[in-house]
């Protein structure tokens, strides 16, 4: 039948260059196949510090629009927002309440993610 299979669309079955298959078993240019274990270390690190800083931006969120603390999911996040900013509560003292809870979540979230990247970036560099 004329106009059908491969060649029909201006397909060849000339050798592919070297590279494997993506998840769907397409072909994946320059991809061995094989999997990178530091990848999987990065996306993880990445993943982990994404969550926490997410858990600060909730907090800052709730703690700005006041919502009601004797909410069981909203004391879970403050107390967890607490626990993971606790190292920078009161580092910098401002008389707006709307710019501490800010300046005392905000910042371990900024440092979180950023810590991240960096030890993303150099484990990524060594493989």
């Amino acid at each position: 039948a004329a106009g059908r299979g491969p060649r029909a669309a201006g397909r060849t079955n000339a050798a592919r260059p070297a590279g494997g298959t993506d998840a769907a078993g397409r072909f994946a240019p320059g991809s061995s196949g094989k999997t990178d274990p530091m990848r999987g270390i990065d996306s993880a690190v990445r993943t982990v510090a994404h969550v926490l800083a997410g858990i600060l931006v909730v907090w800052i969120a709730l703690d700005l629009l006041d919502a009601n603390r004797g909410n069981t999911v909203v004391g879970w996040f403050h107390s967890a927002a607490d626990w993971l900013a606790a190292w920078s509560i009161g580092l910098f003292s401002v008389s707006q309440d709307t710019f501490q809870v800010l300046l005392d979540y905000g910042i371990p979230a900024i440092v979180y993610v950023v810590i991240a990247n960096l030890i993303a970036s150099r484990t990524a560099a060594r493989a």
